[in-house]
């Protein structure tokens, strides 16, 4: 049984080495160009080449580049076909295969008198920096070569700086010869901007009128002068009142001194008691009226004459008895 063992798993081991293998070589790239084969032989040609494609850029093989030829031959593309022609014979070249890459040329050497060409050229003389395409790729470079394209319509493109752009569409036959030539291209005439207009000048006999004088400045001392002319007509306010509360002291001294003669009246029941406290408040009012006054009156007359200025500016603060009064000019 020792002995028996080993054979058993040498057979193993060759049995499930065929699957392996094979699932090795099943990579995406293969199953895709196996795919492309089925749809060539279904007649569905356009999807064969999109698997091809598609298989090539996974893993480049010069079989795949001949069948992305010959599906792209059974669509009329033979231009592109022969290019891939191309791709393939220098692949076999790289790959050492040079008898193959031959045989591929010459494969594609007999295809050529049926490919359709198409060559643009530019009338002289061309504007300096003209760019031309063709179906939106630039072939300023292929301008007057004839290349290989594939039958279709191409939209033909020219444009230059300072200049109007040009574009006319083609048509291409299977096997056709097209010449496309790009007349000459329009300047843009950019028109001078206006000259600006000038006012024009008054007659010598017209009376220039002379530019009005600015307005004098503001005096720097006014703000000052208002401030004491404002607190100098508070003080003679309030000092108007202290005079009227001195009046209203004397006349109800008047009236007391009649029911109280001498300042008899002590008994607060009495009239003249009540007379005597509204002398004593009357009083005391003219008096702290007055004093608040006179201030308020000197210190207003300062700021006026003080305030910088007018140098004219002078005042006069009188006192009277009957109050006081301001009298100058500014």
């Amino acid at each position: 049984m020792r002995h028996a063992l080993p054979v058993i798993v040498l057979a193993v081991s060759v049995a499930i080495a065929p699957p392996i293998a094979a699932a090795q070589k099943a990579t995406p790239a293969e199953t895709l160009f196996r795919e492309g084969r089925r749809l060539m032989n279904a007649g569905r040609t356009a999807e064969a080449c999109d698997k091809f494609a598609e298989s090539q850029r996974l893993e480049a093989a010069v079989g795949t580049l001949l069948n992305l030829e010959a599906c792209h031959e059974a669509l009329g593309a033979l231009a592109t076909a022969w290019g891939f022609f191309q791709q393939a014979a220098d692949l076999a070249a790289r790959s050492g295969d040079s008898e193959r890459a031959e045989k591929i040329r010459r494969r594609a050497a007999a295809l050529e008198p049926k490919i359709a060409k198409l060559r643009i050229r530019v009338r002289a003389p061309a504007p300096r920096g003209v760019r031309v395409s063709r179906a939106g790729v630039d072939v300023t470079g292929q301008l007057g070569t004839a290349v290989f394209v594939d039958p279709g319509v191409y939209t033909i493109e020219a444009v230059a700086d300072g200049h109007r752009a040009w574009a006319q569409g083609v048509r291409v036959e299977p096997g056709a010869a097209i010449d496309v030539e790009v007349p000459a291209l329009e300047p843009v005439v950019v028109a001078p901007p206006p000259a600006p207009k000038t006012a024009p000048e008054a007659p010598a006999s017209v009376e220039r009128r002379v530019p009005a004088e600015p307005p004098p400045e503001e005096d720097p001392g006014q703000g000052r002068r208002r401030v004491g002319i404002t607190i100098l007509v508070t003080g003679g306010a309030v000092t108007a009142a202290g005079l009227y509360f001195g009046w209203r002291a004397r006349e109800k001294n008047e009236a007391y001194q009649k029911e109280c003669p001498g300042g008899a009246c002590t008994d607060e029941t009495s009239p003249g008691f009540d007379l005597h406290h509204e002398v004593t408040r009357n009083a005391n009012l003219s008096n702290a009226f007055l004093i608040v006054g006179l201030v308020a009156s000197a210190g207003g007359v300062v700021l006026w004459r003080t305030a910088p200025g007018e140098s004219g500016a002078h005042a006069r603060l009188i006192v009277t008895g009957r109050g006081v009064a301001v009298a100058g000019g500014f």
